[in-house]
Order: structure tokens, then C-alpha cells, then sequence
């Protein structure tokens, strides 16, 4: 009896096995039989559940509200095969009126505020605030029929009492200080899109109204965690200077550049995702983003502007031999934020690295040596600036520019070597390099900047190769070893105070292709005993030559046509000059 008692209890739980089978039975059933027929193995389904598509419609989005695209779903289990998405609401649009063509909503907007009609007659300026009293400003799409696309220098400079601004996107440029001084001001409601918003040229900080506002509305709703649309290629400079309400930012892969003051002061941020075509981040982009913890750098980043991540003290970085990078989960290093600390001796740059940032080694007055490899492509502004006991440094042909005052006091520099990549050497790139006793400036070098060389008092002789156009303001000034220079036919002008005070040098030629000679270029080159100049110079500027005690003899060509204030001042030693009849004014 036990034994039948126990079949039948087996039979029971098989019948009902069986018939939880047959219950789960569902479309994964297909699916399952797909699969195993793809790898060769053969499996029997009962009645397998083929998906029975139903659309799920799409909900269009309106001026304020988001929508969603159509979906699909299986009718039978319900399981969803294609995920709806938002999208965005498309915000209003005013055409040719203040009433929006698509909800008919008409916008309330301030009384008594002045314009200027452009030039062209095509649209206006709003130039100032007028006999306006309110302090809830609403700015107009359109004024006497025309669109309102700019406000003006100081438009509403000083309006202490001005609370809240509405900015339509038919507006495209904001002038200087347009909103200087407006420390009431507490919001700011764009009606438009973020991609408008991305586009509107800022002049200053003073023309964006979220550097006091801190908080940007878009049609309404408080912005906090952003999300750039791929619409966008370059986020303009002061785009969001100030916006203290962000938290987060993702930048997709169409921006190609985050310009000057992008996310400037903007405290709350806390992390930041940059899309895989950013070349450039501008100067102090992210300055003063205190709690900001995490940033993607990605492989495309070549340039990163003067301490665009400059007292972000929350900020996450990677370590690697005394300095800390920012880069991405492929590769941590692709930018060289700082260094470790100023002690440091010595530092070999990560080898996948490709940015050396601005003030990295700044001040790092022990540093004797420093490894740069040939994946680095830029070297950033002040890098290397009062490393006073680094000796010689080896730039490798990878690197295309060199920054603003990137070795400026390294006063135990005594050689080194730009590479044929390098295009242009930055403002004072190597001012106050007083142990420097040589360089060599390569063919691809186009221009030579602004003091770039001042004050090397050990640079005995410089060649200029034939690809440089322009030199400097300054750019040798003071070099008082330098004996002779090259001055090649490319050269088309010399700066104001390019070779003055170089007291070692003896002769000079200005080529063919000079037109003109700036203020003081040779000024106090009290060694200086002869110049030619080519008939292709036009002007002599003033002070050129002042003070070119040994001078003896000068011919100006029959090209100049002026001689500027004090051009060969107090040349003690010159004792004939031919002046030709193309001269039509003596300083």
C-alpha cells in the first residue's frame, strides 16, 4: 500500500512538472530554438510563441514638455522591442511676432527698453534698460516686426535692482558688461534650446548674466544635470560662466572645442564627461570648479589652455612618477595636470601622455631633468617657468607649439633643441633663459612671438630659418652676448623693440622682404657699426635705431617713404646719412 501510495505521488509531481513546462512556455522558447540551431544542436519546442509586433505610439513633444519616439511591444507577452526615447521639447518659436506659432502663447515682455536698428536694417540691438521699471526683464523676439538678435555694450550695466532675466534665442550676441554690475539678479530663462544657448557669442564675462544670476532656466525648468545635444560642434566662450545650479555635464562627440570660460566658477559641477572629438579645452574652462571630482579626457584632447582646471580641489587624479594626469578608462595619462609638488628632482613623463598643461612644474626650483616623450603634442603655458636648476631639456618631434612663458626663468637652461614640428614659440617662451647660450629655431617655426627670447644674456648667435614671417615685439631684447643674427628673406616685419639693447651686435641686413622696421627695433645696439637697408622698407619707425653710438654710416633706400620721431636719436658716431627724395616725412 505504501509503495502504491508513493507511485502515485510521483506520477502527481511529474503531471505537475509538465504542466509548469507547458505555463513558462514563452517568445524566449523561439529564441532558444534560433540559438541552438545556430550551434548545430537540435532542440524540440512545443509550439514555440513567435512575437506578435504592436506599435507604441509616439508622443510628440511640445514647446515645453519632452516627448517620447515610437516604440514596439509584443502583444501577446508584453515584452518591449524597441525602447521608446525622449526626446526633446522643441521649445517656442517666434518668427515674426511675439505669439509662438506652435502653442499661440504670447510672450509678456518689458516696455520702454531702447533699441538700435543694425546697419543693414535687417534686425535690432537692444542698447539699454530706457524708461523700463521692471525688474523681471522679458526680452522680445521681435521689435517693430523685426527680430531682437543682440544686446548691446552695458545695455543693463548697473541695474542694481534687476531680479530675473528672459533671453529669447533669437538673440545671437551679447555685447561687453552687458549685465556688468546686476548682482540682484538671481535667474536667468532662456526660451530656446541648449544648443541656441551653446551659440550665443559672449563678449565678456560681464555679458553673460549667469555670472550673477548663477541659475539658467531653459522655457522654465531649473538646469542642473546637462546634457549637450550632438547638435552642437563648439561650446563658446563664457557659455556657462558662473552656472552655479549645474551638477553634471555630458559633452558628446560632435563638440570639437570648449572654449574660454566655458563652465567657469561653477561650484556645484561634480563630474564631467567629454566626448571623443575634443581637441581643445580653452584657458580656465573649468577654473574654480571646487567640486568637481571626476573628468574624462579623451585620446583627441592636442591642447588644454591656461589652468582651464585650476582650483578644482575635489578633482580625482592619476599619479604617475611625481605628477598627477587626467585622462580616460583606455588611457589615465593623456593630460599632465601638475606635479606632485614643487620639491620634485626629477619627473619622466608617462609615455601615452599627449598634453603637457599649463604650470605643471611651475616653480619647481629643485628639478634638474625632465623626460618628455614623443607622444606629447603640446606643451602648455608657463609649464616649466622658474625651474631654475633644469639645465637642458630635449623636445621631441611630436610637439607643435610651445606655450606662453613655457620656460621663462630657467636660469640654468644653457641649450635646447626645438624640433622640425614645432610651428610657433609662444610669448616669452624662453625670456630670462640667462644660461642659454644657443638654439636652434627649425624650418616648420612660422612665427617667432612677443619677447620670446628676452633678456638671454648668454645667446651668443641665432639663426632665423627661412619659414619665419614675422618676429616679435621684444623678442631679443636685451640679449647682450649676441653678436650677429640672420634675418631671412621671409621676414616681412620687424617688432617694436625686437633687437634693442643688444650690445654685442655689430651688423645687420634687413632682407628684401622687410617692408617695415618697428619702434626701437635696434635701439641701444651700441655696438652696432653698419646696416643695410633693402629698398623694400617703406617706414623707419620710431626710436629704430636711437642710441647706435657706433653707427657710422647709414643709406636709406629709395622705398621709405618716412622716418619716424627720433629714428637714429643720439648715434654719436654718424657722420653721414643719405636721405632719397621718396621721403615725404622726417619724425
Amino acid at each position: 500500500m505504501t509503495k502504491i501510495k508513493g507511485k502515485i505521488t510521483l506520477l502527481i509531481c511529474l503531471v505537475l512538472s509538465l504542466v509548469m513546462m507547458l505555463i513558462v512556455s514563452s517568445c524566449d522558447s523561439t529564441e532558444e530554438s534560433e540559438s541552438n540551431a545556430d550551434s548545430g544542436t537540435e532542440t524540440e519546442t512545443d509550439s514555440p510563441h513567435v512575437h506578435t509586433e504592436e506599435i507604441i505610439p509616439a508622443i510628440k513633444a511640445t514647446c515645453q514638455e519632452t516627448g517620447l519616439t515610437e516604440g514596439k511591444k509584443c502583444s501577446e507577452c508584453g515584452e518591449v522591442l524597441v525602447e521608446q526615447e525622449i526626446t526633446d521639447a522643441i521649445g517656442h518659436i517666434y518668427e515674426n511676432s511675439n505669439t509662438c506659432t506652435i502653442c499661440q502663447q504670447t510672450l509678456t515682455v518689458s516696455e520702454g527698453l531702447e533699441y538700435t536698428l543694425s546697419e543693414d536694417g535687417t534686425y535690432y540691438m537692444l542698447t539699454g534698460i530706457g524708461n523700463c521699471t521692471d525688474t523681471d526683464i522679458a526680452i522680445p523676439y521681435t521689435y517693430n516686426g523685426l527680430h531682437v538678435k543682440s544686446i548691446g555694450e552695458y545695455a543693463f550695466g548697473g541695474c542694481n535692482s534687476l531680479t530675473s532675466v528672459k533671453i529669447p534665442d533669437s538673440v545671437t550676441s551679447i555685447g561687453p558688461f552687458a549685465f556688468g554690475y546686476c548682482e540682484s539678479l538671481t535667474n536667468v530663462n532662456y526660451l530656446g534650446s541648449i544648443e541656441k544657448w551653446c551659440n550665443i557669442l559672449f563678449s565678456d564675462y560681464g555679458a553673460n548674466p549667469l555670472y550673477y544670476a548663477k541659475n539658467l532656466y531653459l522655457n522654465g525648468e531649473l538646469i542642473t544635470e546637462l546634457v549637450i545635444p550632438s547638435t552642437v560642434t563648439e561650446i563658446k566662450d563664457y557659455a556657462f560662466n558662473g552656472c552655479t545650479s549645474l551638477t553634471s555635464v555630458i559633452i558628446p562627440n560632435s563638440v570639437t572645442s570648449i572654449g574660454y570660460h566655458a563652465f567657469y566658477n561653477c561650484t556645484s559641477l561634480t563630474s564631467v564627461t567629454i566626448g571623443d572629438s575634443v581637441t581643445s579645452i580653452g584657458e580656465y574652462a573649468f577654473d574654480s570648479c571646487k567640486l568637481l571630482r571626476s573628468v574624462t579626457i579623451p585620446n583627441s584632447v592636442t591642447s588644454i589652455g591656461f589652468r582651464a582646471f585650476y582650483d578644482c580641489t575635489s578633482l580625482e587624479y592619476n599619479e604617475y612618477d611625481n605628477a598627477y594626469y587626467l585622462g580616460n578608462h583606455t588611457n589615465p595619462y593623456v593630460a599632465l595636470i601638475e606635479a606632485k609638488d614643487t620639491s620634485i628632482t626629477s619627473c619622466a613623463i608617462n609615455e601615452n601622455t599627449k598634453v603637457i598643461s599649463s604650470e605643471v612644474f611651475a616653480h619647481c626650483g629643485s628639478l634638474t631633468s625632465v623626460t618628455i616623450p614623443d607622444s606629447v603634442t603640446s606643451i602648455g603655458k608657463e609649464a616649466f617657468n622658474y625651474c631654475t636648476s633644469l639645465t637642458s631639456v630635449t623636445i621631441p618631434d611630436s610637439v607643435t607649439s610651445i606655450g606662453e612663458d613655457a620656460f621663462y626663468y630657467c636660469t640654468s637652461l644653457t641649450s635646447v633643441t626645438i624640433p622640425n614640428s614645432v610651428t610657433s614659440i609662444g610669448e616669452s617662451a624662453f625670456c630670462y633663459c640667462t644660461s642659454l647660450t644657443s638654439v636652434t629655431i627649425p624650418d616648420s617655426v612660422t612665427s617667432i612671438g612677443k619677447e620670446a627670447f628676452n633678456y638671454c644674456t648668454s645667446l651668443t648667435s641665432v639663426t632665423i630659418p627661412d619659414s619665419v614671417t614675422s618676429i616679435g615685439e621684444d623678442a631679443f631684447y636685451y640679449c647682450t652676448s649676441l653678436t650677429s643674427v640672420t634675418i631671412p628673406n621671409s621676414v616681412t616685419s620687424i617688432g617694436e623693440s625686437a633687437f634693442s639693447h643688444c650690445t654685442s651686435l655689430t651688423s645687420v641686413t634687413i632682407p628684401h622682404s622687410v617692408t617695415s622696421i618697428g619702434q626701437s627695433a635696434f635701439d641701444y645696439c651700441t655696438s652696432l657699426t653698419s646696416v643695410i637697408i633693402s629698398d623694400s622698407v617703406t617706414s623707419i619707425g620710431f626710436d629704430a635705431f636711437g642710441n647706435c653710438t657706433s653707427l657710422t654710416s647709414i643709406t636709406i633706400p629709395n622705398s621709405v617713404s618716412s622716418i619716424g620721431q627720433s629714428a637714429f636719436c643720439y648715434c654719436t658716431s654718424l657722420t653721414s646719412v643719405t636721405i632719397p627724395d621718396s621721403v615725404t616725412s622726417i619724425g
